[in-house]
């Protein structure tokens, strides 16, 4: 019930005043190529939402030297392809989303129990965090979340084959399942100081995932790592910290507009919420946090950096609840500029301004 409350007081409003805005703007090229589909739920497929269209419709493809379809994996398309058997494909992506989105709600409460913190302090960060709005829409980042919270739900609770399956699901959801996977079996390793039943349970799931996705792909391309060698077309080759400086540039000098300044926010913050989760949660939370942003630090990849920290959102959330006890002004303004933000990036991603 408390997880439910938390979305329609704190995320339903955001999404309603992003609806109501879309057409009033001309659409931007985050709207383009997206066919004529059912209803309103339309203005939440934009930008990468078109290529798990292109997946649940007609399969992936592959081409080396363009922008492929291979590089997204494949548990949310899936998820709203089963769902659109009973109905049209915006609704079933809606459907998938937001019921992912409250699961992962109600385990951050659990969560919140587990480490005393405020829950409602814990389901507030999830939700007001500036990029989350990418949490309402037809992207997998709900449907990680949801599997990354339950997989920390049930390493704490000394559920090793329940935490393994959830695992397995988030590997083959996104790319950033693997930094969980090695989270929780390091986690396990460094708490007990011995290879137990979870960190073995968690890291043979991870690894089947792993080969059963590149046995998939190999099968479909006649490549094994396909999906990692379509990123190249995304600009993801090129010299590491040529690329960072790059943007870091674009970003200083506007170029890049907000979601830039909000990108270069974003390492020093996550790298702060690394530490603090580690400190405060344990090893495996804070490997987590800092895996989610070493990971795109080291191929030079900032753009996006907001969106992909989202990765990290269980410790985050913790550790801003943890720290919001006896602070409930400060806290209180950072929850409104933050709130502002999520609205801001719904009205213009609706809008097909602003992918991250």
């Amino acid at each position: 019930m408390k997880p439910a409350l938390a979305y329609l007081t704190l995320r339903l409003p955001i999404e309603i005043l992003a609806l109501l805005t879309a057409g009033i703007i001309p659409q931007g090229p985050g709207a383009t190529g997206m066919p004529p589909m059912f209803g309103p739920l339309q203005a939440f497929m934009r930008w990468d939402s078109g290529w798990y269209l292109r997946i649940i419709e007609s399969g992936y493809s592959y081409s080396p030297t363009e922008q492929s379809s291979i590089a997204f994996w494949p548990l949310f398309p899936m998820a709203v392809k089963a769902v659109a058997w009973v109905m049209p494909i915006p609704l079933a992506s809606f459907v998938v989303v937001h019921v992912s989105l409250i699961l992962a709600l109600a385990g951050v409460h659990r969560l919140a129990l587990r480490y005393e913190v405020r829950p409602d302090y814990a389901m507030a960060a999830v939700l007001l965090y500036p990029s989350s709005f990418f949490l309402s829409v037809g992207y997998a980042e709900a449907l990680f979340l949801a599997l990354c919270v339950w997989a920390f739900v049930c390493y704490e609770e000394g559920r090793p084959v329940a935490a393994g399956i959830l695992v397995m699901g988030a590997v083959l959801c996104r790319s950033q399942g693997v930094l969980l996977c090695a989270a929780l079996v390091l986690g396990a390793v460094l708490r007990r100081r011995v290879v137990g039943r979870m960190a073995v349970s968690v890291a043979v799931s991870g690894l089947v995932a792993v080969a059963v996705h590149m046995a998939a792909v190999n099968w479909l391309t006649g490549d094994p790592l396909a999906m990692l060698h379509a990123r190249a077309a995304w600009g993801y080759d090129g010299n590491v910290w040529e690329a960072a400086s790059i943007y870091a540039g674009w970003a200083f000098s506007g170029e890049a507009g907000a979601a830039g300044w909000l990108n270069l926010a974003t390492v020093p913050l996550l790298a702060l919420y690394g530490v603090g989760a580690w400190i405060l949660l344990g090893p495996a939370y804070g490997l987590l946090a800092l895996g989610v942003l070493a990971a795109p630090l080291l191929s030079g990849q900032l753009w996006g950096l907001s969106r992909i920290s989202l990765a990290a959102l269980v410790p985050v959330a913790l550790v801003v609840a943890a720290s919001a006890e006896g602070r409930p002004r400060f806290w209180g303004s950072v929850a409104l500029a933050s709130g502002a933000s999520v609205a801001v990036n719904g009205v213009l991603f609706v809008n097909g301004w602003s992918a991250d």
